[in-house]
């Protein structure tokens, strides 16, 4: 990783409504449709850090997240995640795809 002292990412909510032409008729079996949802949204600062350190809501998710992106990576570094807005778990609004990429975005910044 860089020298960065921090990143921040923002990413807002997300609706999926799902697979489309289930028939196949069209040449796609799978496809969907998706919009982004302006509120709430995720707001996630990480900063270089020893080990992978979290605090804020989703904090543990966010920690599981670095943690498993360091070691695909094979980075030896650390990070220390803010977590300063996250978005309702379990509302259908994407918050762990969501937390997930802003976490691998941040990581992938610094």
């Amino acid at each position: 990783m860089s020298a960065r002292d921090s990143v921040f990412v923002e990413a807002a909510a997300r609706l999926h409504f799902g697979v489309l032409d289930l028939r196949g008729g069209l040449g796609r079996r799978f496809g969907g449709l998706g919009a982004a949802v302006p509120q709430p949204s995720l707001l996630l600062e990480a900063r270089p850090g020893s080990g992978v350190t979290a605090q804020g809501a989703d904090s543990s998710r966010a920690a599981e997240f670095a943690r498993r992106f360091l070691a695909h990576h094979g980075h030896a570094d650390g990070a220390h995640l803010i977590v300063h807005r996250s978005i309702p778990a379990h509302s259908g609004l994407g918050s762990g795809t969501q937390l997930g990429l802003a976490v691998a975005r941040a990581l992938a910044e610094l």
